[in-house]
């Protein structure tokens, strides 16, 4: 049995199994926690230079709440990061926006450099350059577990967008990879990519 795994953590994945399929697969070992359990979506985005506060939707979601797990982004290429600031993700309903993460400077960036989610809403962004190898100790609270999920509910028959937002200049040249990982809380409710 794999070390950390005890009998009634598996019993649980399988009796979750059972009761929601498309919820849960038993294909690794993260997927046997549950706290661990959820999709994965994904995209590389281009961002758009321009003079001020810019946003950019990364991922819809719609259908009914979703916990969201973990979001970050990856610097996958950088032709000029000088302005590249104010960086934050936020849940928007087409008319009203609320902060997953407050701000954080990331100008200066470079290729391999993160930003990701310290903790609960809230709380600042962490941004960790790659200029020099560097080991990320996880954010905690307490003794608490470090990452804790944030629920995100759309609006009534309305796709909602985790979007990034940022401050750029007219020179801003950098291309990201964006994150995140998340779980339904009931069959029809959906992240995806956009």
């Amino acid at each position: 049995m794999p070390s950390g795994l005890g009998l009634s953590t598996i019993r649980e994945a399988i009796e979750v199994e059972a009761l929601e399929p498309s919820h849960f697969t038993l294909n690794s070992l993260a997927c046997m926690n549950i706290a661990q359990a959820g999709a994965c979506a994904s995209k590389t985005v281009q961002l758009n230079p321009g003079a001020g506060a810019t946003t950019e939707n990364l991922f819809s979601v719609s259908g009914g709440p979703v916990r969201l797990h973990e979001i970050y982004l990856v610097a996958t290429a950088v032709g000029d990061s000088t302005t590249f600031s104010n960086v934050k993700f936020e849940f928007d309903d087409g008319g009203a926006q609320v902060d997953i993460t407050d701000v954080v400077d990331a100008s200066g960036i470079v290729v391999g450099g993160v930003v990701d989610r310290a903790n609960t809403s809230g709380n600042p962004a962490v941004f960790t350059n790659a200029s020099a190898a560097v080991v990320q100790d996880p954010p905690s609270v307490g003794n608490r577990t470090p990452l804790v999920a944030c629920l995100l509910v759309p609006k009534t028959s309305t796709t909602c967008y985790v979007r990034l937002s940022y401050t750029a200049d007219g020179a801003t040249d950098v291309t990201i990879y964006a994150m995140a990982r998340w779980s339904p809380m009931i069959n029809e409710a959906t992240l995806a990519a956009v």
